[in-house]
């Protein structure tokens, strides 16, 4: 029955109890139970019909905002994962400008919306002056031009300089002074002539040599000449 009451039935019950009357017997009197009324009381005690209908609309209301909230974080945090995924830092840095450009927000709120810290925003990759490594490289390219990179790097090292080995090869490819992997030596193409077929004997021979093995292992060889035109042996 406690489910069917109204915002002025509740009101009416709690106005009954502050008068005097047992809250056994209102609990009797109007079928609910003793921990609703309970309830009822720490909740809406010494308030108005009005006031208690005013309060259960900013529950629902409320309850309503949380569930917006709770979908608006899951979408948020899945663009997020999306962004973080597809977009370089660079391309973020870009959309985050054109974001303060547009809407006039701030450099973290627009950081936030791209997901990219701040850190990230303001730094300056740092641009090294590699010209000494250049006029190394090209000296000793130019000294020894057969030297691919491992040589290179060894000997950059033993004249005492502590560059790191990939800025090194990084200007090393750079300079495109990769040496070119040794390709097998392919043979010029050639015009195979058809075989000519004699007209008479003794004009043209075949020869080769052939192996066999005996009945007792004992093997040997053969120098073999044959006429090309009856096919016969001249010398075995």
């Amino acid at each position: 029955m406690s489910k069917r009451m109204t915002e002025t039935q509740i009101v009416s019950i709690l106005k009954e109890a502050e008068a005097g009357i047992p809250a056994k017997e209102l609990c009797r009197k109007y079928g609910i139970a003793s921990s609703t009324f309970y309830k009822w009381r720490s909740k809406y005690g010494g308030m108005e019909a009005s006031d208690v209908k005013r309060l259960k609309e900013l529950e629902e209301e409320n309850r309503r905002l949380k569930q917006m909230y709770a979908d608006l974080s899951l979408k948020a945090q899945m663009q997020e994962e999306i962004i973080k995924a597809i977009a370089p830092v660079p391309e973020r840095k870009v959309w985050a400008q054109e974001l303060q450009a547009q809407y006039d927000v701030s450099i973290a709120v627009s950081c936030q919306v791209v997901c990219m810290s701040r850190t990230a925003y303001y730094y300056k990759p740092k641009l090294f002056d590699d010209s000494e490594i250049v006029d190394v490289l090209n000296e000793l390219t130019d000294k020894h031009n057969r030297w691919g990179f491992p040589k290179c790097f060894k000997r950059i090292r033993k004249l005492g300089y502590s560059w790191n080995h990939k800025r090194v090869h990084r200007v090393y490819t750079a300079l495109n002074l990769n040496l070119r992997r040794k390709s097998k030596k392919r043979l010029p193409t050639r015009n195979p002539q058809p075989l000519s077929v004699p007209n008479a004997l003794g004009h043209t021979w075949s020869m080769d040599f052939m192996s066999d093995r005996l009945h007792n292992n004992i093997r040997f060889r053969t120098f073999n000449v044959i006429d090309d035109y009856n096919r016969e042996g001249i010398r075995h």
